[in-house]
């Protein structure tokens, strides 16, 4: 895609469309018995994918634009505000009238390995973005509907510079079908990536991907690391073994470390002077810095 030159600020300008929540994270004390009681420590913060990487972003010192359904309870009023002073832009957010805000919850096992999630996401189902004004970037999760997403993708084109998306889950990654031929940067885990294409293996299911026109596919490999193939800065990269070792937070927990690198990779893309491999490496280094709950 092609931004326009008609604003300078644009070049450094970000919008981010999608999950907005909030997000508890229960860590176990001790080991997991299956179907059993564990006293657990909480966190609990702003989540979802969208609202990460713009957390990210704006922590970076980028304009940044977040879209996104919220309820009209006290969990949407906290998210509003606590976003307003980050500095990101909450034009974006709609209110829900009678709505309940999305809710993520996590259960991690002691070293910080997740053992389950599940979400309260009842408010996306039906919700539609507005328009979308000229950025540098575009970013968009499967939170949302196809239809949504296909919404976005058609808004994008003209007006933003690069359309970034992720797969959230095995159970919302086929949402993005339909958008696949428009997308700049496709980041997947691997369970996300046989969902999407049917292939068992990883780099069988970037190239089923890439045949469908994604220009640059990242797939985290959990404990193997990261996986890099397409084009970076208009050269073609391969990185089809694991390039990176396995991403974890200071405190050990894995939420959250694949936002950090999406907004890492969106950094260096906009940035433009790192090769693909130095750029893996910021993202390993950004994942690494994350504890949940804040921003380091």
């Amino acid at each position: 895609m092609n931004l326009p030159k008609t604003d300078p600020d644009n070049l450094r300008s970000v919008l981010c469309i999608g999950g907005v929540h909030k997000d508890r994270v229960l860590r176990l004390r001790g080991a997991y018995h299956p179907k059993q009681s564990h006293p657990a420590t909480t966190t609990e913060s702003l989540g979802g994918v969208a609202c990460n990487v713009a957390r990210h972003l704006a922590h970076a010192g980028y304009k940044v634009r977040l879209a996104g359904p919220l309820g009209d309870d006290t969990a949407g009023d906290w998210i509003a505000y606590a976003l307003a002073n980050l500095g990101i832009s909450t034009a974006g957010l709609s209110r829900i009238a009678g709505g309940r805000t999305a809710s993520f919850t996590a259960i991690c096992e002691q070293d910080g390995q997740m053992l389950v999630a599940a979400i309260d996401d009842g408010l996306y189902a039906d919700w539609q973005p507005g328009a979308i004004d000229p950025a540098a970037v575009v970013f968009v999760d499967s939170n949302l509907s196809s239809a949504a997403l296909g919404k976005v993708a058609a808004a994008a084109e003209g007006v933003a510079g690069w359309l970034v998306a992720d797969g959230v889950s095995p159970e919302k990654v086929t949402r993005l079908r339909g958008i696949l031929s428009q997308l700049d940067m496709l980041y997947l885990n691997a369970q996300e990536l046989a969902a999407l294409t049917g292939k068992p293996d990883v780099v069988g299911g970037i190239a089923a991907v890439q045949n469908q026109g994604v220009k640059l596919v990242i797939v985290g490999c959990g404990a193997q690391g990261l996986v890099l193939t397409g084009v970076w800065q208009g050269v073609r990269t391969d990185f089809t073994r694991p390039a990176l070792p396995a991403l974890t937070g200071l405190d050990g927990v894995t939420c959250g470390t694949g936002d950090a690198v999406i907004a890492a990779l969106i950094d260096a893309h906009l940035t433009g002077s790192l090769s693909a491999s130095q750029a893996l490496e910021q993202a390993r280094t950004a994942a690494q810095a994350i504890r949940v709950g804040a921003l380091a």
